[in-house]
């Protein structure tokens, strides 16, 4: 597998961080996780091609993990040439939109909002509403939800992945629970979200390091990390963790 970061930022404006996105490819898929600003720029200045994009997942309907999605499907849908300046080509292709419930009346509703004619939507995307612990199995890997406890009253999901024997996890925003712990248990590399020192909707390093820990993490990647917080987040992550760990910036790969 490989993990590319899109967005290591929050929803804060920032030049080099821009908001949440990651590409995990597993062979020839190519995946994604969350689709916030400056996602579709990255991707492009990447070199990869948008037309090779297999499935998106979304972990919650926050504007920062969800709003370049509604780009992207625009994008779409109102250019009707086979190929365009981007070289995409979606003459035989369906784009696969997974996420927790509720993001099919998000999608719709801010579609809604900027008067936008979803009359052909459908025969592009398609728009599909997961449960935690429901299991996806596709050509060779499996990805599986694990309940995320952000915002009360918000479904919200991480994701783990996992191919042969690499795993793969990816938190979303959340605050610390066992079902993050369970979703990141053995993982090859875990995405942690550690975004305030002090915040009732997230975690921070002290809880990341401690799902890290219990999880049996190989590799910790912590992001969406809030700027305020960036020259502290590490002393805090040693506190629970002492395994490997990268700090997540846009445009950072890695093989495992």
């Amino acid at each position: 597998m490989k993990l590319t970061v899109l967005g290591a930022g929050t929803f804060v404006a920032e030049i080099n961080r821009t908001a949440s996105g990651y590409l995990l490819e597993i062979e020839d898929k190519k995946i994604i996780f969350d689709f916030g600003r400056g996602t579709i720029r990255n991707l492009l200045e990447l070199g990869h091609n948008l037309e090779n994009l297999d499935k998106i997942f979304i972990s919650h309907v926050h504007a920062d993990h969800l709003l370049e999605l509604i780009n992207f499907i625009i994008h779409l849908v109102i250019n009707p040439d086979k190929k365009r300046k981007y070289g995409l080509d979606i003459s035989d292709k369906k784009y696969q939109v997974y996420g927790p419930e509720g993001l099919k009346n998000s999608i719709n509703s801010i579609l809604d909002a900027v008067s936008f004619n979803k009359q052909n939507l459908e025969e592009i995307i398609s728009i599909k509403e997961i449960a935690p612990k429901q299991i996806l199995t596709f050509d060779n890997y499996t990805i599986v939800p694990f309940q995320a406890m952000h915002n009360k009253g918000l479904n919200a999901l991480g994701y783990r992945v996992k191919k042969s024997e690499k795993i793969f996890f990816y938190s979303g925003d959340t605050t610390y629970c066992e079902s993050i712990i369970e979703g990141a248990k053995d993982a090859d590399l875990a995405i942690i979200e550690a975004c305030l020192k002090s915040s009732e909707n997230h975690m921070n390093g002290i809880e990341a390091g401690l799902v890290a820990t219990k999880a049996n993490v190989k590799l910790l990647m912590l992001t969406h990390i809030a700027r305020t917080y960036l020259s502290d987040v590490e002393e805090d992550l040693r506190k629970t963790y002492g395994g490997k760990y990268l700090i997540a910036e846009d445009k950072l790969c890695v093989k495992f």
